[in-house]
């Protein structure tokens, strides 16, 4: 969350679209993992938007577990948001 803010506070109000993909690790099903993923992007979004990034520039998009996750193994590393800014 931390980086997070500070990716928001420091890049994102100035300019340009913020991109935001969402992932989780490979336990549970693959619907319960896409779920948990939007609930990820649904709270980044939140969070990008208090810090002052208008919502219109933001592009969330869950992806479930990620593709580089072993299965049946919980790892912190692949519960993410990633966040991109594209001009």
């Amino acid at each position: 969350r931390l980086r997070a803010w500070r990716f928001a506070r420091d890049a994102a109000p100035r300019s340009g679209r913020v991109e935001v993909l969402c992932e989780t690790d490979r336990l549970g099903t693959a619907d319960y993992n896409l779920a948990l993923a939007s609930r990820r992007c649904e709270a980044t979004v939140a969070l990008l938007t208090r810090a002052g990034v208008k919502p219109s520039r933001i592009t969330a998009r869950p992806l479930g577990a990620a593709a580089d996750a072993p299965r049946g193994v919980a790892l912190i590393a692949f519960r993410r948001a990633r966040l991109t800014l594209r001009p």
